[in-house]
């Protein structure tokens, strides 16, 4: 493996850790917030958690599919 194939998958290493932080992070607000707020609801907040959540998993699994590729094309040469 060269440097540069290094670089670049250290690089999106970092992408997924700091993703993947982000996405466990709004899992846990999200959570605690449909936990503690039964009694007084708020669907609009809520509506933003359950979207915020969404993207942040999203942005951590395109950094895997991300990872994936990478590795492929590396193995493919």
């Amino acid at each position: 493996m060269t440097k540069e194939e290094t670089l670049t998958l250290e690089k999106i290493l970092t992408k997924i850790d700091k993703a993947g932080e982000a996405d466990y992070r709004k899992k846990e607000e999200y959570n605690r917030f449909c936990m503690n707020t039964r009694e007084d609801w708020n669907e609009e907040q809520y509506q933003i958690l359950k979207r915020e959540k969404t993207l942040t998993e999203a942005a951590y699994l395109a950094s895997l599919v991300e990872l994936k590729a990478e590795v492929k094309n590396m193995l493919a040469q």
